[in-house]
């Protein structure tokens, strides 16, 4: 990306409009028809969207799938099952995504419908979740809200490539303004662009990976 530079200066809007501004019609459309396919319809599907979230905490897609492959459908009221199960996908950071996903899965348990029943504007939804839940924060919170809308998500999953997009050290989580402010500027440019903001992400994010798609991951959800 070169030179560091500040995030939202007025460079690194400039360079995150570049980024809306190339993007193509073909590539809306594309991750459009693969999108509206994956949209979770059953409560299982939704439960399993969030632990592919917590299971992408800090790893490759790569990690990611084979520690969620582990554990898709499987009851997640059990530390000791979950964390076996982290250890043998060797992705790392098992005893913490573990203690992050036997939460969840006890929440889960006690209210699924603290999860399913979703508002129409998920930010508030989104960070009350974020005080609830732990092992996991504003980025990944999102991400779980976006594969569950992936066509109408009003929330960003800021992550490492994002976070270098806009400037900021891609290593070091934003604090909730600045997260808030580059999020309300991706919304912005989503808007104007006439793409739904987590489309727009899997376009960057699947350019990286030189992929026209995201079935190289989303394959497995």
């Amino acid at each position: 990306m070169g030179r560091r530079i500040k995030p939202l200066s007025q460079t690194s809007k400039k360079r995150v409009r570049n980024f809306f501004d190339s993007i193509t019609d073909e590539e809306i459309n594309t991750q459009i028809n693969y999108w509206s396919k994956r949209t979770p319809v059953t409560d299982n599907e939704i439960k399993n969207r969030w632990l592919f979230a917590f299971t992408s905490v800090h790893t490759t897609w790569q990690s990611n799938v084979a520690q969620y492959n582990l554990l898709k459908d499987s009851p997640l009221n059990n530390l000791s099952a979950i964390t076996y199960k982290l250890i043998l996908s060797r992705g790392g950071m098992q005893n913490l995504k573990a203690d992050g996903i036997f939460n969840f899965g006890i929440q889960w348990q006690q209210d699924s419908s603290a999860f399913t029943n979703q508002p129409t504007c998920l930010r508030k939804f989104r960070d009350t979740l974020c005080n609830r839940l732990t092992q996991i924060n504003f980025a990944k919170v999102s991400f779980a809200l976006e594969m569950c809308k992936p066509l109408t998500a009003n929330v960003v999953c800021l992550d490492r490539h994002i976070l270098a997009l806009f400037g900021h050290d891609k290593e070091t989580a934003p604090n909730k303004t600045l997260y808030h402010k580059m999020e309300d500027y991706w919304l912005r440019l989503s808007k104007l662009r006439d793409v739904p903001p987590y489309i727009a992400r899997c376009v960057y994010w699947d350019r990286a990976q030189n992929q026209s798609d995201s079935h190289y991951w989303a394959y497995i959800l």
